[in-house]
């Protein structure tokens, strides 16, 4: 029984160590890159929210910079839009 569960941690450890190998190759064999990319909810500001929905048809007021109804409703629908299709 002892031979047994030490063969098996044996096994265990070896399969271990083949798996980091495996990772540390493939890692090593990829190409670091770094994208930037930015989120498409992120606004930096009311006016900017306003412009996108405008955009897309979702917001018919001016852009004045100002959370009011137009804007709540344009972006209540954008959120609706949005869970509609899976987003």
């Amino acid at each position: 029984m002892n031979k047994a569960i030490s063969m098996i941690k044996v096994l265990l450890v070896g399969f271990g160590c083949v798996v980091l190998i495996a990772m540390y190759c493939i890692i090593k064999t990829q190409e670091a890159r770094v994208i930037y990319i930015q989120d498409p909810n992120y606004v930096q500001n009311i006016g900017e929210a306003q412009k996108r929905l405008k955009e897309q048809g979702l917001y018919h007021g001016k852009i004045d910079y100002v959370w009011g109804p137009g804007t709540e409703k344009g972006y209540c629908d954008w959120c609706a839009i949005r869970a509609i299709e899976g987003e």
